[in-house]
């Protein structure tokens, strides 16, 4: 089963855009909603240290050293923004390694309270092997989130565990040695991204 379809399929399990837990971005991407947030280098610290939902190691910026990352914060039970996301994710990196760039794609949770090691493994297990999941505790999911300036506040709040988060709907390229460079939408087309990054990349002086 192709990629594609397993999207197709997660998509239709999740629930449609118009269900009631559809708006888990909203304000912070390119649309009628407002534009991505405007960050400076100097304000992402980029750092963190959580758990590797598949390989079950501790790890931090430092684990990726030398090699650039494209980073997306959101939840499991996002349905529509981190499912396009992380395919548009996958895509990314198709398109950068057949130029011969590696990049790290790690997915973040925004929500620690409701996604567990065991959950966030199994939703990612729909996406591209390559993503690096984090989760772990709450206080350093949100020790991560503060450093990479990531907020997402409840909405549609029903209960103390169904409710949605307004987190940004973007990505962010960090440089070999964990700094940040640019950000992206995380919806589009994956030849116009990866190209937005390639140049990026080009133009970076560490």
């Amino acid at each position: 089963m192709t990629r594609a379809l397993l999207l197709t399929g997660l998509l239709l399990a999740l629930g449609s855009p118009s269900s009631a837990h559809a708006h888990c971005h909203p304000g912070h991407g390119d649309g009628p909603m407002g534009p991505p947030p405007t960050l400076q280098g100097s304000q992402v610290d980029g750092r963190f240290h959580l758990l590797d939902v598949k390989g079950g190691d501790w790890v931090t910026q430092d684990t990726y050293d030398g090699q650039w990352r494209l980073v997306f914060f959101g939840f499991t039970s996002c349905h529509v923004v981190c499912p396009t996301g992380l395919a548009l994710m996958d895509g990314i990196v198709d398109e950068l390694a057949a130029d011969g760039v590696d990049i790290v794609p790690i997915f973040i949770t925004v929500d620690p309270a409701r996604d567990t090691p065991e959950k966030m493994a199994k939703y990612l297990a729909h996406f591209d092997e390559r993503i690096v999941g984090l989760g772990g505790p709450a206080a350093d999911v949100e020790a991560a989130m503060r450093s990479f300036r990531i907020e997402a506040p409840k909405m549609e709040v029903r209960s103390e565990t169904e409710y949605q988060l307004d987190h940004p709907a973007l990505m962010m390229l960090m440089d070999p040695s964990g700094k940040y460079v640019k950000h992206i939408p995380s919806a589009g087309d994956a030849k116009e991204q990866a190209q937005a990054l390639r140049e990026a990349m080009a133009a970076h002086s560490p």
